[in-house]
């Protein structure tokens, strides 16, 4: 008996392994090698623009019997498992390989194709139509994940590759092209090529609406180029003004050496890009008090007025911090990083230095204490925009816990005054630091050629593998428990900064700073009282502010929706949830006093235990702020809820007519 079941067992596994989609060409390099015709030409689908199959592209049953095709297979791909498909334009008729490449295909289960006979000496239509219909045709042989199929390419093939992407972003999810690229409809040429008057033409002319219907889908266009690179400015208006400037979701990778080099680091951090899980952690037009995504801020001497937030102070002779800072963490010490953005200028006064600072995040005390006046001993990266000889001097700098700062760059502003806003994006991830802004620099001084202004201009990149850690700020164990955000000045005069459009997007949104206890909202005979122990309570209705002091309590509320925000002496505060005041709220205490409800804050479930028989077999109901019903049953001695389906937020459970808050966290 024993041995039928061994036999079953091996049996069943040779089974599943042979249903597996193994490689029919085996594992590593293949050169040369006929993929075949396509098994279901249906698969085969006309663009959502008109183009492409059937408009444009040559029919694959004429070529792909024939055509020759280099592929890579990872060593470990034995079809049980989905892999990756990379689909690669030469500009030569030899499809190719790239050596410098395998690395990244084999760590991270990507299977590489690239066609023979697809150079730039061929139709740009046969082109593409061999490099989709290949695609196509790699689907059918091999156990490919859908939500990781990238086109690549290199120089005039890439042009190919990201005009591809455009027209099947349904199936297409990202590019990585090298030395190359496209773009569907007119971009300014701000930056001129190393062969002056040499841009590229639009292969495909796309409308406004295809390019919104692009938009639709989650894609990442990796941009590859080299320093040396002759189209680099060509390269550079594609990425500003077109894929920036049109809100796609891209990144410009630049690298030492000439017209295509490239190395492993570069196709590494070009794939982790494509692969970023891209998790908005904050958002922050600053349209109300509180964020519409992420947590509240911490705001000292600061406003949030007509959709933006002011630093500013009503002082008239001695200077005031004024500053705002992140609950919301981030992680930027891996191979996706995090990315920031926001807006930022000068209204008025005098220009005070503007701090636009990551900390690194050691402990709750130096959270607290740290607000933007005492360096306290944190590693730190800091911006600073400083009035020098009527011109704006733009200061990179970076600290270790050793009060050891380093100058790493300083640049002037030749467009910018400061007075109008300047958009500022950082790309932080473990290899690189770069800070790009919509205005144009000029190099002053730099720490080593690590650290240089890129061709366009505008543009800081940061090696920090090659910085051999100056002055100890980056180290394997620097920013492990994540980061936080924070800008400063100093104002008198009613100097004043306006701060807007700011957001944090990394790879979880797991880290979030409360280094104070929680705070809650509570009725307390004709009063709203919020718990003791803060310096300072300030009280929303509504998300606007109706009174700021040491009082803990609201007197004969009105109904509506109240918030407070209670402050320690360290500068740390604490928000409260949202308490719905209406004429049912009066009734909460009644439902304590008859029912044990728990945990409240909740991740999954909650419980409810009865403290009289006379409520059982009564219906409880569970509400969402917005009055639908989430959850409903039977009250039994103790019931369990399960509410884990429900997002984070603000809900309610109501038992003959009363309410109580729930806090799903």
């Amino acid at each position: 008996m024993k041995q039928l079941l061994i036999s079953i067992t091996l049996l069943l596994l040779f089974d599943s392994i042979s249903l597996a989609q193994q490689s029919p060409f085996g594992t590593g390099a293949i050169m040369n090698q006929v993929i075949g015709d396509l098994s279901n030409p249906q698969a085969n689908f006309t663009s959502h623009t008109g183009l492409g199959y059937n408009a444009n592209f040559p029919n694959p049953l004429n070529f792909m019997s024939t055509n020759t095709n280099d592929l890579y297979v990872p060593a470990a791909y034995d079809g049980t498992e989905s892999y990756g498909l990379v689909v690669y334009i030469d500009s030569d008729n030899d499809g190719n390989i790239k050596s410098e490449w395998i690395n990244v295909l084999e760590n991270d289960k990507l299977i590489w194709i690239a066609p023979d006979n697809v150079g730039n000496n061929i139709d740009i239509n046969a082109r593409m139509g061999i490099a989709w219909a290949s695609l196509l045709k790699m689907k059918e042989l091999f156990n490919i994940d859908t939500n990781r199929i990238y086109m690549s390419g290199q120089s005039g093939g890439a042009r190919m590759a990201q005009t591809l992407a455009y027209l099947y972003p349904e199936v297409i999810t990202g590019t990585v092209p090298i030395c190359g690229a496209s773009y569907p409809i007119e971009v300014s040429q701000d930056y001129e090529t190393q062969n002056p008057d040499s841009h590229y033409e639009i292969i495909y002319y796309l409308s406004q609406n295809d390019l919104n219907y692009i938009k639709t889908f989650d894609r990442r266009y990796a941009i590859m180029t080299s320093f040396d690179d002759f189209r680099e400015g060509d390269i550079m208006n594609i990425y500003y003004n077109g894929i920036e400037s049109d809100g796609l979701i891209g990144k410009f990778l630049e690298i030492p050496g000439g017209h295509c080099s490239s190395s492993t680091q570069h196709f590494f951090n070009a794939i982790s890009f494509v692969e970023h899980p891209n998790v908005e952690i904050l958002k922050d037009t600053f349209s109300s008090a509180m964020p519409q995504v992420g947590g509240p801020n911490y705001l000292v001497n600061s406003t949030v007025s007509n959709g933006s937030l002011f630093l500013d102070s009503n002082s008239n002779t001695i200077d005031t911090i004024s500053y705002l800072k992140t609950r919301n963490g981030f992680e930027w010490n891996n191979r996706y990083g995090s990315i920031m953005e926001y807006d930022i200028n000068w209204m008025a006064g005098n220009k005070k230095p503007i701090n636009i600072d990551i900390w690194e995040f050691l402990s709750d005390s130096l959270y607290c204490k740290n607000n933007g006046v005492n360096n306290t001993p944190e590693k730190n990266i800091r911006l600073s925009f400083q009035e020098e000889n009527s011109s704006v001097v733009c200061l990179l700098l970076a600290s270790s816990e050793i009060g050891i700062v380093d100058t790493l760059y300083k640049g002037v502003f030749s467009n910018w005054d400061g007075a109008s806003p300047v958009n500022v994006k950082w790309q932080l991830w473990d290899d690189e630091l770069r800070i790009e802004f919509n205005k144009n620099l000029s190099t002053l001084s730099t720490i080593s050629s690590e650290v240089r202004l890129l061709d366009d201009n505008r543009a800081i990149i940061v090696k920090w593998e090659n910085l051999k850690n100056p002055g100890e700020y980056w180290a394997n164990n620097s920013w492990q428990n994540g980061a936080y955000f924070m800008l400063s000045s100093n104002s008198v005069n009613n100097s004043s900064v306006k701060f807007d459009n700011f957001s944090i997007v990394g790879t979880n949104n797991n880290i979030f700073f409360q280094p104070t206890p929680p705070i809650s909202i509570s009725i307390q005979g004709d009063n709203l009282t919020a718990s003791t122990g803060f310096t300072n309570y300030e009280w929303f209705l509504n998300g606007n502010q109706i009174q700021n002091g040491a009082s803990n309590f609201i007197s004969s509320p009105v109904e509506g929706n109240y918030v407070v925000i209670g402050t320690m002496n360290n500068l740390c505060s604490n928000t409260s949830s949202t308490y719905l005041f209406n004429s049912l709220s009066m009734d909460e205490n009644s439902l304590e006093n008859d029912f044990l409800v728990y945990p409240n804050p909740f991740s999954n479930e909650i419980q409810i235990e009865v403290k009289s028989n006379k409520f059982l077999g009564d219906v409880y109901k569970v509400y969402s702020m917005m009055g639908n019903l989430v959850a409903m049953g039977e009250l039994k001695v103790k019931t369990s809820i399960d509410l884990s389906q429900l997002k984070e937020g603000l809900y309610f459970l109501e038992i003959n007519n009363t309410r109580k808050y729930l806090i799903k966290n």
